[in-house]
């Protein structure tokens, strides 16, 4: 009995550790106590409905020591992805044996996020992308945006940004010049 035990626990610490074992060690949530509420946060941020949805205990251990026949469920995919951006499922899970951390662009077929992305910029016109707005703030100046475009509509964000960040002479300045500005000013009943 005990001599089962000892080989079973010998097994385990002999284990390579998964791509998605270092991550989480670097991140501080190797200890299930620390990931499972990392992943119910990133998984009510992908959909409220999978609140909850945690692996247990086994399951996390699995996925840390590549104890697994397929890819989880692709609930638990996305969540992964989510919490790990730049990764792919199948990446997080294959073994890690040296530690040694591949770049976050390299995916599956290679290169499928830098692709995606240089796609999805050919097709919208997207110049650039940001994490945040404080990040967008500090990085794009909105005078900017503004200087050189025949028509400034804005509403929201994006007329709170305007009027924090711009004097009203040089929106005045813009309006008179002849560029077209709506520009929706809340009156005293709103």
């Amino acid at each position: 009995m005990f001599g089962a035990f000892r080989h079973e626990w010998e097994k385990l610490m002999t284990q390579t550790p998964t791509l998605l074992a270092v991550l989480l060690d670097r991140r501080g949530l190797g200890r299930y106590g620390s990931f499972r509420p990392a992943y119910e946060k990133a998984a009510r941020a992908i959909d409220p409905r999978l609140s909850h949805s945690a692996p247990s205990r086994a399951q996390f251990h699995r996925w840390t020591t590549g104890g697994l026949r397929s890819l989880p469920y692709t609930d638990h995919c996305r969540v992964l992805e989510h919490m790990l951006t730049g990764y792919t499922a199948a990446q997080l899970l294959e073994p890690c044996p040296d530690r040694a951390l591949p770049p976050p662009e390299r995916a599956a077929n290679g290169d499928a996020p830098a692709q995606a992305l240089e796609s999805m910029q050919a097709m919208a016109g997207v110049e650039a992308i940001f994490a945040s707005r404080s990040e967008f703030a500090a990085q794009v100046k909105p005078q900017t945006l503004i200087d050189g475009a025949p028509s400034v509509r804005a509403a929201g964000l994006s007329l709170n940004l305007i009027c924090q960040q711009l004097s009203d002479q040089y929106v005045t300045e813009v309006i008179t010049a002849g560029d077209r500005a709506d520009l929706p000013v809340p009156g005293p009943g709103r």
